[in-house]
């Protein structure tokens, strides 16, 4: 696991937005194309910004797909979706055929997972390997739509679950990733920052093993590279900083 530590959220975002421009170039060179897995919340934001910001990037090589969502109109402010296309999506020159939602109004939650697990192995492999899985991690230790002692923290067959009533805010039914491929992903990037993160990146980096209590804990499991973006007041809150 490695630390990439910015002076500021926004030289954390621009040097994410680097790393991110580099691992793309690698796996397009070898494979034709980058699979992405997009996460939600506000951590996330400046990433997005300093990336619609490159001219580097090969956008109409991305396969973008989403680590979780909410079950609400893409128009809802709470919708990731909606975020990721106004900070990021449709502002670059994506093929919009590579960009796969999760959820559409209206949709039976519980199919709409089947649906993803389905589209995600068809396109990255079964079980699947995405090129590249961004994680936030939220202050009571949850990632992707994983909170404190859900059962989909232990899943291992399925992919894409959808979780009804999750114990989360905000307070609606979700689909999410499960662990199986955040473990599987050639890199995950996790992105946080702030002081306010401190306690719930000291429980996921450094705690006693709990992925129950921590779902965020997972990131140990993974097999591919774990590199942490934060900026340096989270890092100093957690002795990692100058």
């Amino acid at each position: 696991m490695r630390f990439i530590i910015g002076a500021s959220v926004a030289k954390a975002a621009a040097e994410g937005a680097a790393l991110i421009a580099e691992w793309s170039r690698e796996a397009i060179a070898e494979h034709g194309r980058f699979v992405v897995a997009l996460t939600g919340g506000e951590s996330p934001k400046p990433l997005y910004e300093a990336l619609r910001a490159r001219r580097d990037i090969e956008w109409r090589r991305w396969e973008v797909f989403f680590g979780d969502e909410r079950a609400v109109s893409a128009q809802d402010p709470r919708s990731n979706l909606l975020a990721a296309e106004e900070l990021l999506l449709n502002r670059v020159a994506l093929n919009p055929d590579r960009v796969h939602p999760m959820y559409a109004l209206g949709m039976d939650i519980e199919q709409a997972a089947l649906d993803y697990d389905a589209a995600l192995r068809a396109s990255a492999g079964d079980p699947p390997v995405l090129d590249l899985v961004l994680l936030g991690v939220g202050r009571d230790g949850h990632t992707l739509s994983l909170p404190p002692y859900c059962g989909a923290i232990s899943e291992r067959e399925r992919m894409v679950m959808a979780l009804v009533d999750p114990e989360m805010d905000p307070p609606v039914d979700r689909i999410t990733f499960t662990p199986p491929v955040v473990t599987a992903a050639r890199r995950v990037l996790v992105i946080a920052h702030g002081r306010a993160k401190a306690p719930a990146m000291k429980a996921a980096l450094d705690d006693r093993d709990d992925r129950l209590k921590v779902p965020a804990q997972l990131i140990r499991d993974a097999t591919g590279e774990v590199t942490v973006l934060m900026d340096e007041e989270l890092a100093k809150s957690l002795g990692r900083g100058g």
